[in-house]
């Protein structure tokens, strides 16, 4: 069923329930980097795409979450408080965290690159070739 006007959300005063939290846990595996925030509050960052963090110190890197290359950017990340979420016109996820860094998940032609689980019943996915779908609370609300 389609979603009608009123039932559309602002995507970005959702992400906004993150900013104030601290990432709390990274998680590598094989097809993922995960990225929990305040893990009380219960929001998460899954990418599986294309990668850019720039941390604390270093140089930024770019890769995809089956590389070991990122796990020694993405530990910076930890404890520090997000001060900024949004999604970019070309369906880049951008997150900005204290002290200048910053975590970017490109979007793919091919795959879901990222997806962003909030406290709030908020999933919001982005789709293969960009744009994005949003679920709140198991129902379909919108496609971007």
């Amino acid at each position: 069923m389609a979603a009608q006007p009123e039932d559309r959300i602002d995507l970005a005063a959702q992400l906004l329930t993150t900013v104030g939290h601290a990432v709390t846990r990274i998680a590598h595996d094989p097809f993922q980097l995960r990225i929990d925030i305040d893990s009380e509050a219960g929001h998460t960052i899954v990418i599986e795409g294309e990668t850019t963090v720039a941390a604390d110190g270093l140089e930024p890197w770019t890769g995809t979450p089956e590389g070991d290359d990122g796990r020694v950017h993405t530990r910076s990340l930890i404890g520090c408080e997000v001060i900024g979420v949004q999604v970019l016109e070309d369906s880049t996820l951008r997150i900005d965290v204290t002290d200048g860094q910053w975590v970017q998940a490109r979007a793919s032609d091919d795959f879901e690159a990222w997806e962003i689980h909030t406290d709030d019943g908020l999933l919001a996915v982005c789709m293969p070739g960009g744009g994005f779908a949003l679920w709140l609370d198991g129902s379909d609300i919108h496609e971007g």
